[in-house]
């Protein structure tokens, strides 16, 4: 029988009342990232809730704390905009148990929001995820074994995420790393639960930081083919984004690539 806890990233949080908000039914780390620092740990309906909290700034660096905090064989990724479903856990398990291959799964979330559906769509079948599926996925609801993340030492990138100037693209960036580095990662139709959709806490619109941080994503994942996702990208834009032309799009996006390649010469 596996061991599980919920990692669950949050901000300005003065209890522990996130557990029953977010309908936590597993052993949880809460990271919060606050004006203090300070560590709780409380029970309830036999489940230990630890609450770390921290003046660091950045998701990617939040999420690193919940993981360095845990203990647990399996940890899957929350945000705290979630309720989770009555069983999450027992889905979880279930499907390790009957999928031993399995190092990580991706389990579906749905949007509250019939406006702000989510850009993830639900699996028809189990199967090994690809790393174009992942793309648009986010780690919400990837539950990972901790054996498979200490084995091939993967976290967060600190300098990627809200609060950084690379504002987003982290999850892309660590769920690419997990195919990269040959973990047997598959996705799930299982659903776990819901995402209040209401409003998104880093976009603000297609501007120059957001194409910017794009292409410096694209060359974190793919690397010598990054100017051909970058031109993809661009075109499947093309109906999205009036504001901006195709050629402008590019433009800004290798500007991503270019603040990559300087952190790379550590400029």
């Amino acid at each position: 029988m596996y061991t599980i806890q919920s990692l669950v990233t949050t901000m300005f949080q003065t209890d522990d009342s996130k557990y029953e908000e977010m309908n936590l039914q597993t052993d949880s780390i809460i990271a919060n990232q606050c004006d203090c620092n300070g560590y709780s740990k409380s029970e309830k309906d036999g489940k230990v809730i630890e609450v770390v909290s921290t003046t660091t700034r950045g998701v990617s660096r939040n999420r690193n704390i919940a993981l360095a905090h845990s203990t647990a064989d399996i940890v899957v990724f929350l945000d705290d905009d979630m309720v989770l479903f009555d069983g999450y856990a027992d889905i979880i398990i279930k499907e390790f148990e009957a999928n031993s291959q399995a190092e990580a799964i991706k389990f579906y979330c749905s949007s509250s929001n019939p406006d702000r559906p989510l850009a993830y769509k639900q699996p028809e079948i189990f199967h090994r995820a690809s790393k174009r599926e992942l793309m648009a996925g986010g780690v919400i609801g990837v539950a990972i074994k901790k054996s498979c993340l200490d084995r091939i030492h993967l976290m967060f990138y600190n300098d990627m995420g809200p609060g950084n100037e690379i504002f987003c693209g982290e999850d892309s960036v660590f769920l690419s790393e997990l195919i990269n580095r040959k973990t047997k990662f598959y996705l799930s139709p299982k659903q776990i639960g819901i995402v209040k959709q209401e409003d998104s806490s880093w976009f603000r619109g297609y501007d120059a930081k957001y194409y910017i941080s794009a292409g410096y994503v694209y060359k974190c994942i793919y690397k010598n083919l990054s100017f051909l996702a970058i031109v993809r990208r661009s075109w499947k834009m093309r109906g999205e984004d009036k504001k901006n032309g195709f050629f402008k799009r590019i433009c800004l996006m290798k500007k991503g690539v270019n603040i990559f390649k300087k952190r790379k010469k550590g400029l």
